[in-house]
């Protein structure tokens, strides 16, 4: 499966410092307007930087899912 700044992945050194701050600004977004005492479900969840996020944010639970192996 070819990568994407869609997945993040820190230790990937082809991903700048500038793509990863732009991703998590994204979680960060998303949480503060969405997530504060809900349930949420994270498809394609990658390596759960997003789901840790929301986490972080106090979701009520958050569940992270893809189908990608080395996810």
């Amino acid at each position: 499966m070819q990568r994407t700044l869609e997945w993040l992945c820190p230790e990937d050194p082809a991903q700048t410092e500038q793509s990863k701050k732009e991703h998590l600004a994204r979680y960060q977004y998303v949480s503060r307007e969405f997530v504060l005492g809900k349930s949420v479900l994270d498809l394609g969840s990658g390596s759960g930087i997003g789901a840790y996020e929301f986490t972080n944010r106090l979701a009520k639970t958050v569940v992270g899912i893809d189908r990608d192996p080395k996810a």
